[in-house]
């Protein structure tokens, strides 16, 4: 097994895009844009239209664990991520679920599930008691962003025109709000909602909202 590296890859646009690799046989030369082309569909698609050598590989570091090169991934990510050249939709392939990770995760649940109080605002939170946005749609939640909610449906038209899929690792929050500067908490909920097949231009109280100035209580 190949050891764990942190790749670049930059086209003929100047635009860039930083991944890292750790499940593969030989090493990385001998690999990257050889075997393995990045698990990106954005990339994937330029590359059927423009064709491999539209860009070049660069190899950025090797390391004994994938834990170091993630991180490394990371950072390269977040420093660059608002840059209008960089291609990365989200901020990398972030944590890795082992088992000690979900052990870490399980203990801790199983500790606040302990205290009172903490199962106490859960079952408020359910039931709808002292919760002003209990069953009512996202883009009437008492905190919402209303000049990113006024953009659904231009997002919602690109989604349907460029055929996204937000089951594929790439088109999430940090792709929404990087493309079109909406909010998190409305790019998070519009997710939600298209797995769930909405259209906002059959949904009469979005439709709605769109007409009004404030929301309507």
């Amino acid at each position: 097994m190949g050891n764990p590296y942190v790749y670049k890859i930059i086209n003929k646009n100047n635009e860039f895009y930083f991944g890292v690799r750790w499940s593969y046989e030989g090493t990385p030369n001998t690999d990257l844009w050889k075997n393995y082309f990045t698990s990106s569909s954005l990339i994937k698609k330029i590359i059927s239209k423009e064709g491999i050598d539209f860009f070049t590989p660069i190899i950025i570091k090797v390391f004994e664990n994938k834990e170091d090169a993630l991180k490394l991934e990371y950072d390269l990510i977040k420093e660059n991520f608002n840059k209008q050249e960089c291609l990365n939709r989200a901020l990398g392939k972030c944590t890795i679920w082992d088992e000690t990770l979900r052990k870490k995760v399980s203990e801790s649940v199983k500790k606040l599930w302990k205290n009172e109080e903490y199962r106490l605002r859960g079952s408020m939170k359910s039931s709808g008691i002292n919760n002003h946005n209990f069953k009512i749609n996202p883009w009437r939640n008492v905190n919402s962003d209303i000049k990113s909610w006024k953009l659904v449906v231009e997002i919602y038209k690109d989604s349907i025109i460029e055929k996204w899929d937000f089951s594929v690792y790439g088109f999430g929050r940090a792709f929404l709000v990087k493309k079109y500067g909406i909010a998190q908490g409305t790019a998070r909920s519009f997710i939600k909602l298209m797995k769930n097949n909405w259209n906002p231009l059959l949904d009469s109280d979005f439709l709605l909202f769109l007409n009004q100035d404030t929301r309507v209580s």
